[in-house]
């Protein structure tokens, strides 16, 4: 029996869209096994920027803390979805990413090892690594603005480590931001010739600069809420891009 021209293309067309249909799910398919192997960085390279912050003596440090903040180059959000993962001999372990911050394993026999870190960043993408020094935040409702000055020395000594061969070149931070617990934060300081104010960001942050007069006279800053952050404020910062690409 042979079937009605239009019902044999239809049969036809019907195939050939299938065909096609199964052809595009094994490129899908190919592809997230492609990226998931995909080459990102050796151990041992991104373990050094940890590295030249870790050589500074403790005592030079003690008020840092050292995180290196991930972001996808083209400005998209959803890098908490990106997958790192490095083959040891001890099995395969995911490197996670927190928050935008990369939660980095520091191991010396890791370093030994050297495994290779992949992504499953697709072909062509990018991610910038960004190194962020943060200040452990005061537990405490005043701070004297000599120990802020200290703070600064502190930081500015650990973008120099960071900044390796360019040292002479890094940026120097002279502010500092302070993050509150909730909006209604307040930054007060005391003299002889009455208390006053410091000026407020609506989302609850202040830049103090330890070197300004009224901060210098004052010598004792008052926090009315707790402070749940403090960085330094640089005018500029280090971007460094890893894509995987080689």
């Amino acid at each position: 029996m042979r079937f009605p021209y239009f019902l044999r293309k239809a049969v036809f067309v019907a195939h050939a869209v299938r065909a096609v249909i199964l052809a595009t799910l094994m490129m899908q398919s190919a592809l997230v096994r492609a990226t998931e192997t995909r080459f990102w960085a050796r151990y041992a390279e991104v373990h050094g920027i940890y590295a030249r912050f870790e050589a500074i003596p403790m005592q030079d440090r003690s008020q840092l803390i050292f995180q290196v903040r991930v972001a996808l180059a083209d400005g998209s959000t959803g890098v908490e979805k990106v997958v790192l993962k490095m083959k040891t001999r001890a099995g395969v372990r995911t490197i996670p990413i927190s928050d935008g911050v990369l939660k980095f394993p520091l191991d010396s026999q890791l370093l030994v090892e050297n495994p290779v870190i992949t992504t499953s960043l697709a072909t062509g993408m990018t991610m910038t690594l960004k190194p962020e020094i943060l200040f452990v935040p005061p537990n405490r409702d005043r701070i004297a603005t000599t120990e802020m000055t200290s703070w600064l020395a502190q930081a500015n000594r650990g973008v120099r480590a960071q900044s390796g061969i360019w040292a002479l070149f890094a940026p120097k931070a002279r502010e500092i931001e302070l993050v509150f617990a909730d909006s209604g934060g307040r930054v007060v300081t005391e003299t002889r010739a009455g208390s006053k104010t410091i000026q407020m960001h609506p989302s609850g942050r202040a830049v103090i600069r330890p070197d300004a007069r009224a901060v210098q006279e004052a010598g004792v800053l008052i926090f009315s809420a707790p402070v749940i952050a403090a960085r330094p404020v640089f005018p500029g910062s280090m971007l460094l891009r890893v894509d995987g690409d080689r």
